[in-house]
């Protein structure tokens, strides 16, 4: 555990946690910084003692209790939150079992196929506790025991969003700055920032709600550019596919724009993001708009 906490500080510009899950049993153990950046421990039981026709253990459910850690991972006191999920041990209805959330059918979307030593996977994009993160797993056997168990981490979206802070700050012209997941169609982070969940932080918000004129407008380029009878996923996939045709890196597309009376020049760029710890490529579109008369 102490190894895991090591490895989580050294990637705390992108992830908020480490973990490991015992396979098959789908228990978690890892650590976790907190929205106010305080270390947790999260720890996964199994229970209970059920007493029915006699006496006999039986599992029912998995229950995950959380801890405050001080600064080396040890728990303080009692459990601050203790939460369980009997499920019906189906990747349809997992509970808290991890194994059943990030198997193949499961919630998460990782697909993980655990015949596969080797497995990797990413979850889809969702928003916890007002936070929008990813979800990086992969399969891990030992080699001398032969115990398989899935490792990961979150991933939180407000690295990319100080990632672009860092690169608006060094440019003196007017800038707006956006990353589009090219598979979900919604934007991740963005330069200014600006309000990526609904009302009570329980979903994120599709690109055509947000309020934002630079995003309208790339709306408005996506529907011109390849007709608005497509959907805005279906046109976003063109895009990123023609981007990245372009060169071996990804290619990069400009455009003209006028944007509130005011114009613009739009760049659009795809591009792979890496994550450190699991090592995972997820696509993505880079919005770009320059104000027009500063760039000449």
């Amino acid at each position: 555990m102490r190894g895991m906490l090591s490895l989580l500080d050294n990637n705390r510009e992108t992830s908020v946690d480490a973990f490991f899950v015992m396979f098959p049993a789908g228990e978690l153990s890892g650590y976790t910084y907190n929205a106010t950046g305080s270390l947790q421990m999260v720890w996964s039981l199994r229970n209970e003692m059920n007493f029915n026709n006699g006496a006999q253990w039986n599992q029912h459910g998995l229950t995950i209790s959380t801890y405050d850690c001080d600064v080396n991972g040890y728990p303080l006191g009692a459990p601050i939150r203790i939460f369980t999920d009997v499920g019906a041990g189906t990747p349809q209805e997992p509970g808290n079992n991890l194994t059943l959330v990030h198997g193949i059918g499961g919630p998460s979307a990782a697909n993980l196929n655990y015949s596969n030593p080797n497995a990797a996977g990413a979850s889809i994009i969702r928003p916890v506790m007002g936070r929008i993160f990813k979800t990086n797993v992969a399969v891990a056997v030992n080699e001398v025991t032969k115990e398989k168990v899935i490792v990961g981490a979150d991933m939180s979206m407000m690295f990319l969003s100080r990632q672009l802070d860092e690169i608006a700050k060094d440019i003196s012209a007017p800038l707006f700055i956006g990353v589009i997941g090219a598979n979900s169609g919604r934007l991740l982070a963005s330069s200014p920032k600006m309000e990526l969940l609904n009302e009570d932080k329980t979903r994120m918000l599709d690109a055509r709600e947000l309020q934002s004129p630079h995003i309208c407008d790339f709306v408005g380029y996506l529907n011109e550019t390849y007709g608005s009878q497509l959907g805005f996923i279906t046109q976003m996939n063109r895009l990123a596919d023609e981007l990245n045709a372009m060169q071996i890196d990804g290619g990069s597309r400009f455009a003209e724009r006028n944007v509130g009376g005011v114009d613009w020049i739009m760049n659009a760029a795809f591009m792979k993001l890496v994550f450190q710890i699991v090592f995972h490529l997820h696509p993505l579109s880079l919005l770009v708009f320059h104000l027009h008369c500063n760039l000449f």
